[in-house]
């Protein structure tokens, strides 16, 4: 039996093959649109839609598509890009989850002319860097492990940016390890995602946390909460999609130390 990965992959390379690079993003988009309605939803803990649906076929597709080694044009539209005017001198933390599409507001941003330091990877087969859908630039990356905090925090120390997914699947429980970094260090946080709209454009949005330039403990649990308002917003664009079951909040985790914590942030 042929699986549903090989499948999609045999379409994108189709795509890739029968249409010129302007033409990837407008064939995937129509191609994300049949597979949705055709493969049955999966099981996650967030409930699912064909929108939702859409948005994670067509996430697919461009990963495929850009391992082709050529650039192709994908429709944005951003709402926050002034946030990277602003100084940090303490260091940024591009916060967000595993919502579909992210990599095309990482995309966008390196369009404009801001490149993230770094990016933490959880992903075994990333060995340097990480791909953003639809160009040939990548974001150099640090893999999870015993020492990536420690790399991180000089990177931040340094004025730099740190790219990072705090879930190691959307409807997960959230890492606080980058919060608590983020405290330690009066880094900035800029909370980021995408969303598929109707017409095959792509928004992406970036918000400052209100509670940037706060040293103080409740400042690691308001800004989870604020990351977990921001998805579920998210969410609620593709239909009735929304989790199932909010993630832990962070005093819980910290204090009952409960062992469902996700022990490393990841993209």
């Amino acid at each position: 039996m042929i699986s549903f990965t090989s499948v999609k992959a045999h379409i994108a390379n189709i795509i890739t093959v029968v249409f010129p690079p302007k033409k990837w993003y407008e064939a995937a988009y129509l191609a994300s649109g049949i597979l949705a309605f055709l493969r049955p939803h999966e099981k996650y803990k967030y409930k699912n839609t064909l929108a939702m649906s859409r948005a994670g076929k067509l996430n697919g597709l461009l990963a495929i598509m850009t391992r082709k080694g050529k650039p192709f044009p994908i429709p944005v539209l951003a709402q926050g890009l002034e946030l990277f005017l602003k100084q940090r001198p303490n260091g940024l933390i591009l916060c967000s989850t595993h919502i579909p599409l992210s990599k095309v507001a990482l995309r966008y941003l390196i369009e404009q002319g801001f490149t993230p330091t770094v990016a933490i990877a959880g992903n075994p087969g990333v060995i340097d860097s990480i791909a953003v859908w639809g160009s040939i630039e990548k974001i150099p990356a640090i893999r999870t492990g015993p020492f990536v905090l420690q790399k991180s925090k000089s990177v931040l120390q340094q004025g730099g940016t740190v790219v990072v997914l705090v879930d190691k699947f959307l409807g997960g429980p959230y890492s606080p390890n980058i919060f608590i970094l983020g405290e330690k260090l009066s880094s900035d946080i800029i909370f980021f995602n995408a969303a598929l709209q109707k017409d095959g454009t792509i928004v992406v949005n970036f918000q400052e946390s209100e509670w940037n330039g706060s040293a103080c403990k409740i400042r690691v649990h308001q800004q989870m909460n604020e990351l977990y308002q921001f998805t579920t917003a998210l969410l609620k664009h593709y239909g009735n999609s929304y989790y199932l079951k909010a993630p832990l909040e962070v005093e819980v985790q910290l204090q009952k130390k409960n062992p469902i914590i996700n022990s490393s942030c990841e993209i």
